[in-house]
């Protein structure tokens, strides 16, 4: 039998860090044919909530059919409290958990269905599924968001209003979206709590356009990073090259933007995950150039990537940039800060050289401290 397997502990890609963290805790669930690009887990009062996609419903409650979102209660000791599958007959995933209260929760993902669990409809192929639950898993509220095109969902964040953030990245006009300039653009949708769209915007042109997260900074604008590949349209910044730099937009809770920034060199970059700090912010990125902005990649421009970490200052002007990796590909997932003002920075990596040591599988993506 397969299992699911959460530790609690988080895996830091860093090279100024020392100790080496310790698992705390873990525990096994039965695995009913897991989608491993889908799991996330919050923590609750009491515990946790966590959430897969799984492909049958053996071991868990409710399964709809093809893939569903399969959700776990536990107590701090990760014993089950409740279970239970949220979708329909089509294919539904998670891409996150998000805590409002200790009594209620969203899970932000996908979905194709138009039954069961899903009753808001669908515009086309795979849409945005926001889910309103409460504590013990009953739904208040389930809406689906996009297009008639591909919709690549990407991230969800809670706004100081009340209300929710959420971005993807398109493939078309209608449904919910506006504007469609062409070759993949973001979309960004603002809602009230119960779930209703108070704004939609499209940020592009006809360049390849691309999105993975987004923040709220400490005056309450939303701050998106991902890729742009050319200048025009309504990207007022310049990318160097061809093939796209890393774009960091900052807009208000109107959707009006502040400023847009780009950077990188002439080869591919593009931006994963962006914090503020006390006197300005700091991004990592995927990095396959070596001028420009950019200088100190392992591998050769175009080959092999790096994990690009830049600080910036209260302007956005660079203060610093390190390449960190080896010299096959890395990718970034996620930067947060640490007690003592350092970085800790979660990635992947195809290397064992350079700054990555005891790679496990070389073959393969490895998740590397």
């Amino acid at each position: 039998m397969k299992i699911i397997l959460f530790n609690v502990v988080m895996l830091f890609f860093i090279d100024c860090y020392a100790q080496i963290p310790e698992i705390v805790r873990q525990q096994c669930y039965p695995d009913p044919l897991v989608n491993s690009n889908y799991q996330t887990i919050a923590q609750t009062e009491n515990g946790y909530i966590l959430g897969v996609g799984i492909n049958n419903g053996n071991n868990a409650s409710n399964y709809h059919g093809s893939a569903d979102i399969w959700i776990i209660v536990t107590d701090s000791s990760f014993n089950t409290i409740w279970e239970r599958c949220y979708g329909g007959s089509d294919t539904d995933n998670p891409n996150e958990i998000v805590k409002i209260t200790e009594s209620e929760y969203y899970i932000f993902g996908s979905t194709s269905s138009t039954d069961g669990d899903v009753q808001s409809g669908n515009n086309g192929f795979n849409d945005i599924w926001v889910v309103k639950i409460n504590i013990q898993g009953e739904i208040i509220w389930e809406n689906t968001y996009g297009c008639p095109g591909y919709d690549e969902i990407r991230d969800f964040i809670l706004t100081p209003d009340g209300g929710f953030v959420m971005i993807d990245r398109i493939g078309s006009a209608g449904g919910d979206v506006s504007q469609y300039y062409g070759n993949g653009d973001v979309w960004m949708c603002k809602c009230d709590s119960l779930g209703n769209i108070e704004w939609e915007k499209t940020l592009g042109n006809q360049g390849l356009d691309n999105c993975i997260s987004l923040t709220i900074n400490n005056e309450g604008n939303i701050m998106m990073i991902g890729a742009v590949q050319q200048h025009g349209g309504m990207v007022e910044c310049y990318p160097d090259g061809v093939w796209g730099d890393v774009w960091l937009v900052e807009l208000d809770l109107q959707g009006d933007i502040i400023s847009q920034h780009c950077y990188g060199g002439s080869d591919y970059d593009l931006g994963f995950s962006i914090i503020e700090l006390e006197d300005g912010y700091i991004f990592a990125a995927d990095t396959h150039s070596d001028d420009g902005d950019v200088s100190g990649l392992h591998g050769s421009p175009g080959g092999g990537s790096d994990i690009w970490v830049v600080r910036l200052n209260e302007q956005f002007g660079i203060i610093w940039q390190k390449c960190i990796g080896g010299y096959d590909n890395e990718l970034p997932v996620y930067i947060t800060q640490t007690t003592d003002n350092g970085f800790f920075i979660i990635g992947n990596t195809y290397s064992n050289d350079g700054d990555v040591s005891g790679n496990h599988s070389i073959s393969e993506y490895d998740t590397d401290i």
